[in-house]
């Protein structure tokens, strides 16, 4: 445990254990971020991390805030801030699996199919496939390579994500 780690508040800190058992258990990514889900369910329903979260700045510019960076096995906690009607941008996380947890407020994930062959290098044409919109508590996993946007509700949202 890191210095750090014992700054934590408890549930977070809860948090950071519970993942680092999982990362340690298991080799692929796929089921440990299966794991995590529940985890992160559990850490984004608590009212602590909730009440320390109303005093987290935007991250608007494509900013994030990093929670936490785990030096043994390399998972990273990060946490958005979005102000009210937030836009996002279509994307990917390349190979990397994300798990995205609402915190505050209502936020949405649209979920895109790619629909032309991939022979231009930089360009993909998509079709919106699904929407899932949620607020406190809700959490999607989203596979690497998934073309995604997340979107912002009608007020200010925010939420952890590794």
């Amino acid at each position: 445990m890191t210095a750090m780690t014992k700054q934590l508040l408890p549930a977070f800190e809860h948090f950071i254990r519970d993942l680092r058992m999982v990362w340690a258990e298991e080799r692929e990514d796929r089921v440990r971020m299966e794991r995590a889900k529940p985890l992160l369910e559990r850490l984004v329903m608590d009212a602590s991390i909730k009440a320390h979260s109303a005093d987290w700045p935007s991250t608007e510019g494509r900013k994030n805030l990093r929670l936490h960076v785990d030096p043994d096995h390399g998972f990273v906690i990060n946490a958005v801030v979005r102000v009210p009607g937030r836009k996002g941008s279509v994307h990917d996380h390349a190979d990397a699996w994300v798990l995205y947890g609402v915190l505050d407020g209502q936020e949405s994930l649209e979920r895109y199919d790619r629909v032309d062959d991939g022979s231009t290098p930089g360009h993909a044409e998509v079709r919106l496939a699904s929407v899932t919109t949620g607020t406190q508590g809700k959490v999607d996993l989203v596979a690497p390579h998934a073309i995604h946007a997340e979107q912002g509700g009608p007020s200010r949202s925010s939420g952890p994500w590794r």
